[in-house]
């Protein structure tokens, strides 16, 4: 919800500039009206244009410092969108390797359940442990980037955050892709007095959860999730260098 906020006011604020841009325009036009066919005296229409012209760089540094805020905004959001997806990474892996007994953290574990699982195909679990090997080693690095360029810092360029994103996304894609053979090899688990069909039910619910969760993380709409995030730095930059050009122009 915090999100979707700073997106909205983000988006007020963009709107604000805009009604600001056309105000420019509308003021260049009433300024050149002045010399077109004025009974005005030369003093006159001098002073009116000054006045337009004031309110012509009125409105280029109102503008100016509400697409600032806007920018502002949107980085905070790429940031919160790589925060909320390492809080779901972090937890969907602790998930899978808990479940699997697939680091040597848990592999020495002894979970009386772990010969159920895909005991239907056992070709599933080696799959499944291949696919979070690869998955965990892209975790493992981007968490030392990320607490070396992003935590903490209150000045992130545009570069890193797009950086930032970009292997965030790699790294959920490949999340979703360990998460789709869990999904397949609990269906070709077996159920037995060690493991009961409600303790199988839930591992599938939970791993349904995590499944919905990251898909909720990439696809975020309004200017959150990552993909959001990253269409949303690309559009702005695109239309800031045209507005601010044309409330220029307008001075």
């Amino acid at each position: 919800e915090n999100l979707w906020n700073d997106a909205k006011k983000a988006q007020i604020g963009v709107e604000l500039a805009e009604k600001d841009l056309e105000l420019a325009k509308q003021t260049l036009e009433n300024s050149s009206a002045i010399f077109s066919g004025s009974l005005l005296s030369s003093a006159e229409k001098v002073a009116q244009a000054e006045k337009g012209l004031d309110a012509a760089r009125n409105n280029f540094t109102s503008s100016k410092k509400l697409l600032e805020v806007q920018r502002e905004s949107l980085y905070k959001n790429a940031q919160n969108s790589m925060s909320n997806a390492f809080i779901i990474t972090r937890n969907a892996r602790d998930f899978t390797d808990e479940t699997f007994g697939i680091t040597e953290t848990n592999r020495t574990k002894d979970d009386a359940f772990e010969n159920y699982l895909g005991a239907k195909d056992p070709a599933l679990r080696a799959q499944v442990e291949k696919s979070f090997s690869t998955f965990n080693a892209e975790y493992t690095t981007m968490y030392t980037w990320y607490y070396a360029n992003i935590v903490g810092k209150t000045d992130v360029s545009k570069e890193t955050l797009q950086e930032g994103l970009s292997r965030s996304l790699t790294i959920l894609e490949h999340l979703r892709d360990t998460l789709h053979l869990v999904s397949n090899a609990l269906e070709k688990s077996i159920a037995s007095s060690n493991f009961p069909e409600s303790d199988l039910n839930s591992l599938k619910a939970k791993t349904t959860g995590f499944l919905s969760g990251i898909e909720l993380v990439i696809l975020d709409q309004n200017g959150n999730g990552v993909k959001g995030s990253m269409a949303a730095i690309d559009s702005f930059d695109a239309n800031y260098t045209m507005k601010i050009q044309q409330l220029q122009d307008a001075v």
